[in-house]
């Protein structure tokens, strides 16, 4: 399509990853470049559809789909010579050629976006469990329009929450909302290439250079945070809430940090119930007056916020029907800390002012990968249910640990002095969180079975594992995993918030 075209993909494919696995590890960008022959005239012979990387797997029907112009692809062509801009009788000026041509380019490449996106999805709902995003194709020398696609694990994609149904957020027009800080960050990284994609010789030098995750994660936290505003408060929204929400929650007031938190909502709100009114609302912007009023906030009462003023203060009543979409949560945790919350779930997390998403306290496909390494455990039940365990045990303030062995039942009656017996069973999450609560190891073997609770682990110290930066739970572990002569890993939950998968090195199994 054009000369530098590889290094234009390998730049957004290191982007991606840089970006999206800092989301969520189990999204697995992959990029790639779709071209259409839209003048065939222009450069006879040549494919009608040109892929980059070449060796990327589309499958043949999806090819030919794009080539023969299916889902609309032919019509647009057809109608590019069509497209015009009507006068509108009650404008004030005739729309310049310039501008006729800009809002030609706009309309067309919009539907060509959008018939590709059609085709994208009737393959992936036949073939795999992908999900992927185009951006507006833009024409390059050779008669092609080129689209960046990102291509993203469609169960993960779909695990995270979103405040409305995606097909709800009005497309590519300006008014578009995001659905999700995941959503943002698409969108953001797809017009960021677009624009790439425009310059002289795309991939040439600098063009090419990788692009700062953190900064396009902050725009995407801005441009995500701007949803809750316009769907409460769409005459007077202030569209700037992720940088005041920043600035307050790095703000101290007699040197405490900021607590307490704020209730998005439109005034009279049936779930709002407002305990004090003030008699002249405080502007959002005024930094010095909302932290004084933030002081008198709590885990209970919240600041009453409509986006653009501070009108009182109350608490969320009765119940919340999420489909609404017009009642959001801002809780400011601790210094520079913030959560962006609906209908109970955090949809964003910031800390110094970048946003990332909610993360559970140990890492599903780590915790997926270290069964297969250790027990070559590939049975997808018997993962799930380790899984659930390992899941509700990391809920567990205190800290806890859990312990699985091929070897369970032996351990245990090694072990009993110094442990609680049972007879094999297959714990709830009731039954988890019950002998979590205690000190000491809960122990399963590989099926799930717990075997025993309480369990003071032994094992001898190695100069070359453990830490002294980390406490006794932590070092005991390593301690018994180091020194089982059977295939064993450990689950262990710190007080302080820390989930470790401990296994034995490689070199040593």
């Amino acid at each position: 399509m054009w000369p530098r075209q590889a290094e234009f993909q390998h730049a957004a494919q290191f982007n991606a990853q840089a970006i999206f696995e800092e989301l969520d590890e189990a999204l697995q960008p992959e990029v790639y470049l779709l071209g259409v022959l839209m003048d065939e005239a222009a450069a006879p012979g040549r494919p009608l559809v040109c892929i980059e990387p070449p060796e990327m797997a589309l499958s043949d029907e999806l090819v030919v789909a794009i080539g023969t112009r299916d889902a609309g692809l032919q019509r647009l062509r057809e109608a590019d010579t069509l497209l015009t801009v009507l006068p509108d009788p009650d404008a004030v000026a005739t729309p310049t050629v310039l501008e006729f041509e800009v809002d030609r380019e706009r309309r067309f490449s919009t539907g060509l976006r959008a018939a590709l996106q059609e085709l994208l999805a009737i393959h992936h709902d036949q073939h795999d469990d992908v999900i992927s995003f185009c951006s507006r194709p833009v024409p390059v020398t050779g008669g092609y329009r080129v689209s960046t696609v990102l291509q993203l694990q469609g169960r993960a994609y779909r695990s995270h929450p979103t405040i409305i149904p995606p097909d709800e957020s009005q497309g590519d027009s300006v008014e578009r909302l995001a659905v999700s800080l995941l959503d943002a960050a698409v969108f953001r990284f797809l017009v960021e290439h677009r624009k790439r994609l425009l310059a002289p010789d795309p991939g040439l030098g600098m063009l090419a250079r990788h692009h700062d995750p953190d900064e396009l994660l902050r725009a995407a936290g801005r441009y995500f945070m701007d949803t809750p505003a316009r769907l409460i408060n769409p005459d007077k929204a202030l569209l700037r809430l992720f940088s005041v929400c920043n600035t307050l929650s790095s703000l101290r007031y007699e040197g405490n940090d900021s607590r307490g938190g704020m209730l998005l909502s439109r005034r009279g709100h049936p779930n709002v119930e407002m305990l004090l009114v003030l008699t002249r609302p405080v502007a959002l912007g005024d930094f010095p007056a909302v932290r004084k009023l933030l002081e008198m906030s709590n885990d209970d009462i919240s600041l009453l916020c409509d986006t653009d003023v501070i009108y009182g203060l109350g608490r969320p009543t009765g119940v919340y029907e999420p489909i609404r979409h017009d009642l959001f949560t801002v809780a400011f945790t601790q210094h520079f800390h913030w959560d962006l919350l609906h209908g109970g779930r955090v949809l964003m997390h910031v800390a110094y002012g970048q946003p990332t998403l909610p993360k559970p306290r140990v890492n599903r496909l780590n915790f997926r990968r270290a069964l297969e390494k250790v027990f070559k455990l590939r049975d997808g039940a018997q993962a799930e249910r380790l899984w659930e365990v390992v899941q509700e045990a990391a809920r567990q303030k205190r800290g806890t640990m859990v312990v699985i062995s091929t070897e369970a039942r032996a351990e245990a009656e090694r072990l009993r002095t110094q442990s609680t017996l049972l007879e094999p069973v297959l714990p709830t999450p009731l039954l988890t969180r019950l002998v979590t609560a205690i000190d000491g190891a809960v122990l399963l073997d590989v099926e799930g079975f717990c075997h025993a609770v309480g369990v003071i682990l032994d094992g001898k110290s190695r100069p070359d594992r453990g830490t002294s930066t980390r406490g006794a739970r932590y070092n005991s572990a390593v301690r018994y995993v180091e020194s089982s002569p059977f295939p064993c890993l450990a689950v262990v939950v710190s007080e302080d918030g820390m989930v470790d998968i401990v296994s034995r090195r490689k070199s040593e199994e």
